[in-house]
């Protein structure tokens, strides 16, 4: 994966001083399985539509899909963090419908589109300080994209410091793609199986990687 597209966002958290990510290996492992470090829980959410007809993780707080499982919650907040987040996609671009997204994330989050790299939120900070709207047309030349021509989206989140956790991400599915629901209701995400999420509690906090 490889090429930032001009709208390439960054809140600053990584690269930091001191480093919050230090090495490709150890980064790895939060998002590849090893029983030495994690542990994979394969999970569905519930989605919402966005204003511009697309899906959306739409969790501005209170983002913990997995309290009661995998290693437990802590104590003392009763909530299970330090996990990571895996969404993998295909959709069919369309250039000649809206394509808005909508992204913000406590911790991190980087989105990836036909294998390049569209949007950076890495490192550790709340919500609001890394929320963006971005307009896929206007990045579909540097990522490679063609009308009605079929691309992977890839998305990586990571919660990985005790207190809040959030996720904002709008996901390049429209709306057609869903069975009819009263409006503001809720979306689960099951239609074909393809919006499954895996996700990776870790054995220990994925803070120093």
């Amino acid at each position: 994966m490889s090429g930032l597209a001009p709208s390439f966002r960054s809140t600053g958290g990584s690269p930091s001083e001191p480093p919050q990510l230090t090495n490709a290996e150890n980064f790895a492992s939060w998002f590849v399985d090893d029983p030495n470090y994690n542990v994979r829980i394969p999970s569905v959410l519930t989605a919402s539509r966005s204003a511009w007809g697309h899906l959306q993780f739409n969790y501005p707080e209170g983002f913990f899909p997995l309290d009661g499982q995998g290693l437990g919650n802590f104590a003392d907040t009763g909530h299970n963090h330090h996990f990571t987040m895996t969404y993998l996609g295909r959709w069919t671009y369309l250039a000649d419908q809206p394509n808005l997204f909508e992204f913000a994330s406590d911790d991190d989050l980087w989105v990836f589109i036909n294998g390049r790299l569209w949007v950076d939120l890495g490192g550790m900070h709340p919500a609001g300080s890394s929320r963006v709207v971005l307009d896929l047309n206007q990045d579909a030349v540097p990522l490679g994209l063609r009308h009605r021509h079929r691309y992977t989206y890839q998305l990586f989140f990571a919660e990985r410091h005790p207190g809040s956790s959030a996720l904002i991400a709008t996901l390049p599915q429209y709306t057609a793609n869903v069975p009819e629901t009263p409006a503001g209701t809720p979306v689960l995400l099951v239609v074909g199986g393809i919006l499954l999420s895996r996700f990776r509690r870790q054995r220990t906090p994925p803070s120093s990687p």
